[in-house]
C-alpha cells in the first residue's frame, strides 16, 4: 500500500489509467483491504490520482494532495470504487 501511496498526487496518462487501477486491485489483497477507493481528477490527457485506499485513508490523502495542488480546489473530482464490502440491510 505504501508503494502505491508514494508520489500522490500522481499524474498518469489517460491511456495507462485502467492498467494502473488493475495494478491497485492486484497489490491490495481483498482480505486486508475489503474496500478500495481511488479519488482522481481528469485533465486533458492526464489523470491526477489524489487518493488511494479505504474510504477514510483516501479522503485524508485527497485533502493533503489538494493542499499541494491548490489549482484543483473547487474542481469536480471523480471517485472509482474498485472494491467495496457487500452491504446487506435487514428490513423489519
Amino acid at each position: 500500500m505504501a508503494m502505491l501511496q508514494k508520489g500522490i498526487p500522481k499524474e498518469i496518462d489517460k491511456k495507462e489509467f485502467e492498467a494502473f487501477l488493475q495494478q491497485v486491485k492486484e497489490e491490495l489483497p481483498p482480505d486486508e483491504f475489503p474496500e478500495v477507493f481511488v479519488q482522481y481528477r481528469e485533465t486533458d490527457g492526464k489523470v491526477i490520482v489524489l487518493g488511494i485506499g479505504e474510504s477514510s485513508d483516501c479522503a485524508e490523502q485527497t485533502t493533503r494532495a489538494l493542499e499541494n495542488k491548490p489549482e484543483l480546489k473547487g474542481q469536480k473530482l471523480e471517485l472509482k470504487i474498485l472494491r467495496a464490502p457487500e452491504t446487506r440491510f435487514i428490513l423489519r
